[in-house]
């Protein structure tokens, strides 16, 4: 396809007793997946899956060209990190994923799309809001995990607050700090 899937996912987790690090590398028959962790029962672990939608490439295929979103009844591989916080088997899990249009503003009609994923096995989802003209700029996205608890599910919510547009990679001195003011970082 004109915007072919991500060849390789890398994540690194760095927590209070020790790091994780997982790779996946989307190969012409399968994905390949090296994974590595302090945790004895998961240790270090390559498996092979087989080729699927992956969870971490949905936010460039967002970007780039969201028609190509799956839809419907999938099989996906839940996002690397994920896979480093929650302890799951490394796998792809069955998904629902659904495309809907959303008017922000009824003064001004604006209009965003969500992407949601659900995972009924993992009792997680992830809703990503995004605007419905190119560059399809992601304005919010939520993870909901139930942990079947009450009262005690774990949502995690991002939304936009600035963008600037410059060229961030000459923008990496200490004369450039007044930046991150004016993005509202301390």
């Amino acid at each position: 396809s004109k915007y072919p899937a991500t060849l390789k996912v890398t994540s690194s987790i760095q927590d209070w007793c020790g790091q994780s690090f997982m790779q996946l590398n989307n190969n012409e028959k399968n994905i390949d997946c090296k994974s590595f962790s302090y945790f004895e029962k998961e240790g270090d672990q390559e498996i092979s899956l087989p080729k699927t939608y992956m969870e971490d490439d949905v936010w460039t295929r967002l970007r780039m060209n969201p028609q190509a979103l799956p839809l419907g009844k999938i099989e996906m591989i839940p996002a690397a990190t994920f896979f480093r916080l929650s302890h799951q088997p490394i796998k792809a899990y069955e998904a629902k994923a659904i495309l809907s249009i959303m008017v922000e503003d009824s003064k001004t009609g604006k209009e965003f799309y969500v992407y949601e994923i659900t995972y009924p096995s993992l009792k997680r989802s992830i809703k990503i809001k995004y605007d419905k003209n190119f560059p399809y700029q992601i304005v919010e996205w939520e993870e909901n995990l139930d942990t079947s608890k009450k009262d005690s599910n774990l949502v995690t919510i991002a939304k936009l607050d600035k963008t600037l547009l410059l060229d961030y990679w000459n923008k990496n001195g200490l004369e450039f700090e007044s930046l991150r003011k004016e993005l509202g970082i301390k």
